[in-house]
Parts: structure tokens; sequence; C-alpha cells
């Protein structure tokens, strides 16, 4: 393919130095500096002869890079629109609002400073890539010119936009699986904070209780996940049951396929909830992928026959171990550093802190003491968890850090991913450590743990009712010597073969 460059201005050799880094090489390139000096007048002119040229020089792709260049390209844009060669630019902060980046087949971002600054500048995150990912933004910005029309997209609705990094991990880890399975899907999140949701994720979002909107999206959309997480439980409320069977229903009758994604169900309690899942479920439902035995035995005993059910795994196992090294923020990084080797402890509240809280803290005290590990407090779901975090750390009778500023899970899984040990009631970090194979403890209050636990492979499972120092401890120490063996639910692709299956079928 023969590629042109069109560049010039603030940003320019950065971007040029990292399409090459990528493996992108040009037949020509332009030089379009004169437009910064020029008058509106003259600027246009010289726009439209480099546009001129680029056609000239029968571009079949043409790239667009610092101010300058990005100024020329809106001119390239005109010529091209009706063409299948694909224009992208390379977005740098200090172009600002400049340029105006929706027309665009594709842009490019260096860094994520670089990726927010866009978004809040109006970019479509359909048509973002890394810089990193140049040729396969090329690749999908002629594949979705050649096609025309956007195929129909998919709509994402679960927990997010709560602050939950447990939850926000496994949204990221979603959206990497469908961008791999179906990269010219336009994806939609339904989120309590939409547009905290499309920055941390680069994605379209809606709010969750923006029906009208949300039903917008379904009419334009192919596929419909509930997921992942538990979110078909009267555990948390009744509410929030009948609001996700109401999303599940709705995106049936508006026509979309609908498939419950790593999913966990239950616990379901009142009859009039167990009926009404049931049955909802059973009409509207495709594919319930459930990530646990219990699951799949509770669709059994409710009576969900009709959607096709399969095992699978928690969703966020679509996370790689590369992920895990992601680079904390500098607070995060600092706290860590001063942490020396360190144990995790990530917990939440639950009805028998009273007697668990020092039971922990006393463990955590030992551990110190005979490992030398440095107990550090992640709170997975700040708002919630950090109190008892709080209250536990200031019992430990020994140095420990508690991670009480503003987190991402990228955060989060540095913090996993840098520990020695985690030992934790929160689902997520128990994942995140066995992906980044860091030994771990599971203190099981709900059945979602000890599921996870025994398919897992591990013993080192706690009862949270009946936890104390010694037993704690002990399972430390078992994970510790058995620290060379992976602990991990089998591996499988039940979950994207679900969503290749649902979209091609």
């Amino acid at each position: 393919m023969k590629l042109v460059c069109i560049s010039g201005g603030a940003g320019a050799a950065e971007a040029l130095a990292s399409l090459r880094r990528a493996g992108i090489a040009f037949a020509e390139l332009f030089e379009a500096d004169a437009l910064i000096s020029s008058s509106a007048r003259g600027a246009k002119a010289r726009g439209k002869r480099l546009a001129w040229r680029a056609a000239g020089a029968g571009a079949e792709g043409i790239f667009c890079v610092g101010e300058a260049g990005l100024q020329a390209g809106l001119f390239a844009l005109r010529f091209f629109r009706k063409t299948p060669v694909p224009v992208l630019a390379v977005y740098a902060g200090a172009q600002g609002k400049s340029a105006r980046l929706c027309g665009f087949d594709a842009l490019l971002f260096l860094c994520g400073e670089d990726r927010t600054a866009a978004l809040r500048h109006g970019a479509d995150p359909y048509r973002m890539f890394p810089a990193g990912e140049a040729a396969a933004a090329l690749n999908a910005a002629a594949r979705r010119k050649w096609a025309g029309a956007e195929p129909k997209g998919i709509v994402v609705c679960g927990s997010y936009g709560l602050g939950n990094l447990g939850d926000e991990a496994m949204l990221a880890s979603i959206l990497s699986e469908l961008r791999r399975t179906a990269p010219d899907r336009r994806i939609t999140v339904v989120s309590r904070n939409p547009e905290e949701t499309r920055l941390a994720h680069c994605v379209d979002a809606v709010h969750s209780f923006a029906l009208p909107a949300l039903a917008a999206r379904l009419r334009r959309a192919r596929l419909f996940i509930s997921g992942g997480g538990t979110l078909l439980t009267d555990l948390t409320s009744t509410r929030s049951l009948r609001y996700y069977l109401l999303t599940i229903r709705m995106a049936h009758r508006l026509g979309a396929r609908v498939l419950l994604y790593g999913c966990g169900i239950g616990p379901i309690t009142g009859e009039q909830n167990r009926r009404g899942t049931a049955a909802v479920l059973n009409r509207s439902a495709d594919i319930v992928a459930v990530r646990d035995g219990a699951s799949l035995a509770l669709l059994a005993e409710l009576g969900v026959t009709k959607p096709e059910l399969i095992r699978s795994r928690d969703a966020a196992f679509s996370l790689r171990a590369e992920d895990m090294r992601a680079e904390a923020s500098p607070a995060v990084r600092k706290k860590l550093a001063a942490a020396g080797k360190y144990a995790v402890y990530a917990v939440r509240p639950w009805s028998g802190d009273e007697a668990f809280a020092p039971e922990l803290a006393a463990a955590a005290e030992r551990l110190w003491r005979e490992r030398g590990l440095t107990p550090v407090f992640l709170p997975m779901e700040p708002p919630r968890d950090l109190p008892l975090s709080r209250r536990i750390a200031e019992a430990v009778r020994a140095p420990s850090v508690l991670l009480d500023g503003p987190m991402t899970f990228e955060d989060a899984f540095a913090a996993v991913g840098g520990a020695a040990l985690v030992v934790s009631m929160r689902l997520h970090a128990l994942i995140a450590a066995s992906i980044a194979r860091v030994p771990f403890v599971g203190v099981s209050y709900d059945v979602k743990i000890s599921s996870f636990m025994k398919d897992s492979g591990s013993p080192a499972c706690v009862d949270y009712y009946g936890a104390t120092a010694d037993g704690l401890c002990a399972a430390a120490e078992y994970t510790l010597r058995e620290k060379d063996r992976a602990f991990a639910p089998p591996a499988g692709s039940e979950n994207a073969d679900a969503v290749r299956k649902l979209l091609e079928g």
C-alpha cells in the first residue's frame, strides 16, 4: 500500500518517530509547516495544494501529523471523502481544539493523556487507536471505508461507572476481547457515569437510567451483553435485579441478540424474583455463559431451559499478563516503593467484621514479622472498602501502607502484580493475582470466592466467618511455598466464542 504523510508543526517529529516504530513507511512526505505562519486565506490555498499533491502521488493511505499536518488533512478529507483512500491523523495534546477531529477515518494517539484530550475535544472513540497499532488502524480505516455503512453495534450493560476498580478492570477486559473479536463494531457501554467511562475506556457510553437513549442504541445493535459480574441477584436489592432484567427484555424486544457474559447468578431468594428471572431469561436470552458451577446449578433450579447455557470463566480472565505490568500513577508508585517487599490485602465490609478485622490485622502483623511482608491495603471499591481498610491498617502493629488516594484499575493491577502475596475478599484482586502468577489467599464471604478458589485448584481459601490469624497465616504459608504452581481455572474461550456465534449467526 502506497502511503504518504502530510507533516508539520507541533508534535510532528514525535508522531513520525512513533509511526516508524510501528512499522509504517512512507513513499512520500509533504511538509505543511508553511500553514502555521500563513493568513487564513493563504493557509487554505496551501492546504488545498498539499491535498492535490497527495492525490497526485497516487496515495492509498494518508497520515496527517503535527498541528499543520492536521490542518492540511482537513482539506485532504474533502478530496478523499468519497474514495476508498483512508485519511488518518496522529493527535498530540499541544494541537488543542484546532482540528475538527471527527472527520478523520482514524485518529491515533501517542499516550493516555493525548487520548483523553482528544476525547474531550470531540474525537469519536470508534475511530481511535494507539499509535503503536498504526498498521491495524490503517487496515480498519480502509476496511470500514470500503464497507460504507457502519455495521450494527454492541451494547454492554453492567455495574460500571460506580468507582469499583474490579468492575472497571472487568469492563476493560470485555472491551479488549470485543475489539479483538469484532473490531468493526461500535461499542456502547451503559454506565452510571458515562463521561468517566468514555474517557477511561475510550468507548461510547450512555447513562444507566437514560432509557430513551439506551433504546436508541439498542435499535442499532446486533448484540446486547449483560455482564460481567453478578448482576442477577437480589442480595444487593430487588430493584437492582429488576433493572438488569428490564435491560435484557428491552434488548430482546428491540431486535438485539442477548448474551449474559461470564456472569454469576444469585443468590435470588424472593419467590417472585426467582420466577421473574426464569421468565425473562427463557423469553429473552440467547446464551447464558456463567463463570461458576453454582450459577449453573441455580439456573437449573430456577427452570431456565430456553437459552443455551454454557460454563465459561469470569470476564476478567480476558486480561493478559502484560496488563498486570501496567504502570501505576506516580503517587501509587511512590507508596509501593516505600513498602519494599509487600503483601496486598483487599477487604470489603461484611456482616462479621467485628470478629474478622482483628484476626486479619494479627495475621498481617505476623506475616510482616516472619516473612518481611509490609501490609499494603488496596480498597478495590474505595467508597465502600476504605473505612474497613483504614481500620485494619491502624490496628496492625507494623509499618503499613494504605492506598487511600484516587486510583484507577491500572493502579490496582500494578499493586497486585508487584506483590509477593495477595489476601483478598475481592474476586477481581484474586483473578488479577492468578493472571500475574502472584500467590493468593481467598477469604470467602460469598459462593463466588469459594467457587473461584475451587476452580483454580488452590486450597488456600479461608471462610470469612471462621477466619483466625492462625488459619490465614497457614493459608498464606501454603500458597507461598507453592508459588511456582499456576493456580487458575482451566483456560477457555467460551465468552469470545459466544460473541462470535451471536454476531455471525
